[in-house]
């Protein structure tokens, strides 16, 4: 075979390989979705994960570390709801009740009064009482600083790597920290809980009189998402957590029901509350246009029969993904996987063997040309 044809197979099957490590992002999908600038988003960092799969369908900056602001309670209900019954009496005390900061959200709750966990659960969800908030804190642990170690403790549990929490409520602070993909797994967990997903899609709430209050409180959920009739109303919203301070920004964690499925959708660092919902409806409609149903469904069926199994082997998969990551000219895709790698090579052997059948038969054409030319001679 000359050598120039030998160039000519080498560089074709480089080509090939560099096409299909351009739309291996497509072909993976599957598993993750690489989404950059494809949706037009005012926070600085959000995702959207498939709940059973663990699936990320969508993520921008999912690793940059942001305050939560009031999104925290999510991980102060889990906790709750993980280590106390629903009838347990909370008691408000001073430290619960004046620890925070004046004029952020609370229940007016009094120092002494007392409330079922259950009734106190509505109140951290619902209006994202901060003082609710200690209160539920101190009932679990003890104090306040002693539940964050718990909080923190529970994050790295489920898989978290880089959060930090210091507090039940989620005021600022400069070691209060989370990610999207962070809070995405702790959504997860805190979901699987029929208290939490029962109170988060509750749109209206009565507190009973207590030993503190004659009269009955009215919360009305502060998602703006699950109100029927506001500008944020969005029927595919099946609940979540609002937060918002001025150094956090608008933070807000839902869940939405896309294509039957499932989904968590995190956003960081929005402008305002107003703003992280818009960002929230736009991350529904590009879910609902690009998801793969019958591929996570696939992965559904691959799963483990328990909850627990099903987080420990998507969180496998999820690293595995972010490990073969790598960045090209093209910007960041994923490294072909090993079936398509040994597609490629049996590609270029049976070119090879085609180019060596040509040659060889253009080799005879030559030969019986040069016999006809003697012959004529003679």
């Amino acid at each position: 075979m000359k050598q120039g044809a030998t160039k000519r197979i080498f560089c074709l099957g480089f080509i090939m390989m560099a096409f299909l490590s351009l739309f291996q992002t497509r072909v993976g999908a599957a598993t993750t979705n690489q989404s950059n600038g494809s949706v037009d988003l005012v926070g600085k960092s959000a995702i959207v994960m498939d709940l059973q799969t663990q699936t990320i369908l969508y993520e921008k900056d999912i690793n940059v570390k942001h305050y939560p602001a009031s999104i925290t309670k999510i991980m102060t209900a889990l906790l709750t709801i993980e280590n106390c019954k629903g009838d347990e009496t909370v008691t408000f005390s001073n430290q619960a009740v004046n620890g925070i900061e004046r004029g952020s959200s609370a229940a007016l709750v009094n120092i002494g009064e007392k409330v079922t966990v259950d009734q106190a659960l509505h109140g951290l969800l619902l209006i994202s009482a901060n003082d609710i908030a200690g209160g539920l804190a101190e009932h679990v642990s003890g104090t306040q600083s002693a539940f964050a170690v718990k909080m923190t403790e529970k994050a790295k549990e489920l898989g978290c790597k880089n959060t930090h929490f210091v507090n039940p409520h989620g005021l600022n602070n400069e070691q209060h920290y989370t990610t999207a993909y962070d809070m995405a797994l702790i959504a997860k967990k805190a979901y699987s809980k029929e208290e939490f997903r029962k109170i988060i899609k509750t749109t209206y709430y009565q507190l009973p009189k207590t030993n503190k209050s004659k009269a009955a409180r009215n919360w009305y959920n502060s998602n703006r998402m699950i109100q029927q009739g506001t500008t944020y109303y969005d029927s595919r919203c099946l609940g979540g957590k609002t937060g918002y301070t001025i150094a956090a920004g608008g933070t807000l964690v839902t869940f939405a029901n896309i294509n039957g499925r499932v989904v968590i959708c995190v956003v960081l660092q929005s402008k305002n509350s107003a703003s992280a919902y818009v960002d929230s409806s736009k991350l529904y409609d590009y879910t609902e246009k690009n998801m793969d149903v019958g591929a996570l469904e696939a992965k559904d069926s691959k799963t483990s029969a328990t909850t627990e199994t099903k987080v420990q082997t998507t969180e496998k998969k999820t690293n595995v993904s972010s490990n073969e990551k790598t960045k090209g000219i093209f910007g960041t895709y994923i490294m072909p996987n090993k079936g398509i790698i040994i597609k490629v090579i049996v590609v270029l052997a049976v070119l090879l063997v085609l180019r060596r059948m040509h040659m060889i038969h253009m080799r005879k054409k030559r030969r019986a040309a040069a016999a006809k030319r003697r012959k004529k001679r003679k």
